[in-house]
């Protein structure tokens, strides 16, 4: 079946043509008018006007207007486009060399396949291979054409999704200098409130010494005053008397001042912690900014390629000091790292495992999270809610180590949540909404009174949303418009995940089922496994590239684990 391929035609004061009236351009080169119709026995163009004297000279010619234009030759400048020698500009492809492999021209014949035996003319062998069929071959260039579009379109989402991240990096350097204030403001309350207390305790030593002092100037001032007297006056007995006490008073005063003397040489001195500057001195920045990378989605030629699983395993998801006796792992979420990361709702904790599928950490929450999906390799945003707080919660996770970051409030409950370069995808019961990464709102997209789940294909063509109690799966376009509906016994409140080569899976809390169905949201392509295989409320699903298996989390203590053949 033969392609169709549109042809180009621009328009303005430098418009090219691919069709011009024969009649008006050997009139005027500089005057090129449309042509709207092909005579195959004149083998000319003719415009509006030139075609009705042609036809009324030659009404026996067989002419071809526009809605038969697949009956007119290929346009002259793609004729030329095609013909023209890539080396010799000027020079049209007349030869094949099929020792080299290589179209010619005349000039590329004299100037490298002289020696050559297998110099033919393209017109000969043209004749020759009349059976020849370019279909496949435009087939894989319409293909090729189509995917450096993917690609374009691609590294344009990319370098917005990059503006974003730097935005979103840019305020995570803000709110980590706001802590380091906020820490180095408690520091320097701490050390004032030290330096006050000793202020106050030293200067009431200090005061209580300068009353005593006061005091027992003011009993010697008058004992001495009473001995001047006593030394001019009195007499022998009383002098004798005046003198030994005055001995007595002198020795009390000097043991006393003995004692005292150290009080008034107290000081405060500030001794700092030369460790901060020094530390601080040697961090090259608040953090270090690294260009990270996420896999790109996979092209496959069957992008419905069916998910095989062998065999199962069983990890624990619970820890002793969880709130709650039964895990609900609402959410998995696989890191490119290996690590795994798990939202348990009940216990308001999200769980960090290893490669082996070991806790290794966890992360207290205030309020219940529900969805997870990763934004970087070290980032990722969680849906919580209770009661009264519905917000999109930032977390970064580097090693085994989990930290808050920024947080978008919501005005309505999040049930689910999906990311693709820069856009976050939330779906909020009554509706699919579309978010930027630093919270703003871009749209709402789809409206319903059932949105349940989302997820968004690799290259973001696609959104998929459950509906809750209806047992279906909607295909959406970017803009909202419903492409596919799949519902299925096998589905009453689905939860939706896709792989990262394009695989849709679902599952199912109420049937126990785990199934994939295509890329188009049209069918089901198998069932992987069901509560005949030890599924128990399935509430979450995840594809590990990383392993190759297939996670699934549940509403008991333990996740299960598929391997895919």
């Amino acid at each position: 079946m033969a392609i169709p391929v549109q042809s180009g035609r621009y328009k303005g004061s430098d418009s090219v043509l691919d069709y011009c009236c024969s009649p008006c351009e050997e009139i005027d080169k500089n005057s090129l008018h449309e042509a709207d119709v092909y005579c195959k026995n004149c083998v000319k163009f003719f415009c509006g006007d030139c075609s009705k004297p042609h036809a009324q000279l030659y009404k026996s010619h067989n002419t071809f207007e526009r809605e038969d234009i697949s009956n007119w030759p290929v346009p002259k400048a793609k004729a030329d486009l095609l013909q023209k020698c890539h080396v010799h500009k000027n020079k049209k492809l007349k030869h094949f060399c099929s020792g080299h492999n290589e179209l010619c021209c005349s000039a590329c014949v004299l100037q490298n396949h002289r020696q050559c035996k297998d110099v033919a003319l393209i017109s000969t062998l043209a004749k020759e291979n009349k059976d020849g069929d370019i279909q496949p071959l435009l087939l894989n260039l319409t293909a090729t054409l189509k995917h450096l579009n993917n690609l374009q379109n691609a590294g344009e989402s990319n370098i917005k999704f990059i503006d974003i991240l730097y935005e979103i990096s840019l305020q995570e350097i803000c709110n980590l200098r706001q802590i380091i204030n906020a820490v180095l403001d408690k520091l320097e309350q701490n050390s004032k409130r030290e330096l006050e207390e000793m202020r106050k305790k030293i200067t009431a030593n200090l005061t209580d010494d300068v009353e005593t002092f006061t005091r027992l100037q003011d009993d010697l001032q008058r004992f001495c005053e009473a001995v001047q007297d006593t030394a001019k006056k009195g007499k022998e007995e009383l002098r004798f008397i005046a003198g030994k006490k005055c001995l007595e008073k002198l020795q009390q005063y000097d043991a006393y001042l003995m004692q005292h003397s150290v009080t008034f040489e107290s000081t405060i001195t500030f001794h700092r912690f030369i460790e901060i500057e020094k530390y601080l001195s040697t961090l090259p920045g608040l953090g270090t900014i690294v260009q990270g990378s996420t896999e790109k989605p996979t092209m496959l030629i069957q992008q419905d390629q069916v998910i095989s699983v062998k065999g199962k395993h069983e990890y624990n998801a619970r820890l002793e000091t969880d709130s709650h006796e039964r895990s609900s792992i609402t959410a998995v979420c696989c890191l490119p790292s290996g690590q795994v990361l798990l939202s348990d709702r009940d216990s308001q904790r999200l769980k960090l495992l290893d490669k082996s599928y070991n806790i290794v950490g966890h992360f207290d929450l205030s309020v219940s999270p529900g969805d997870i999906c990763l934004v970087t390799p070290e980032q990722v945003v969680v849906t919580v809610h209770d009661g009264h707080t519905q917000m999109i919660q930032f977390i970064s996770v580097t090693n085994r180590q989990m930290v808050k970051g920024t947080k978008i409030p919501l005005q309505q409950r999040c049930t689910g949540i999906a990311h693709h370069q820069g856009d976050l995808y939330v779906a909020a019961e009554t509706a699919l909404y579309q978010y930027t990464l630093t919270g703003k709102l871009v749209k709402k997209i789809y409206e319903d009174i059932s949105v349940w789940k989302c997820a968004v294909s690799p290259n973001g063509d696609r959104i998929y949303v459950t509906k809750k109690g209806q047992g279906k799966i909607l295909t959406l376009a970017k803009d909202g418009t419903v492409l596919s509906t799949f519902s299925s016994p096998e589905l009453q409140e689905p939860c939706v995940y896709v792989a990262n080569a394009g695989q849709v899976l679902l599952c199912d809390f109420y049937t126990h089922f785990i199934i994939q169905v295509d890329r188009e949201g049209t069918r089901k392509l198998a069932t992987h496994a069901s509560q005949a295989d030890g599924m128990k409320h399935p509430v979450s699903v995840c594809f590990n590239r990383n392993t190759d298996s297939v996670i699934v989390g549940q509403y008991k203590n333990t996740i299960v684990v598929f391997k895919v053949k």
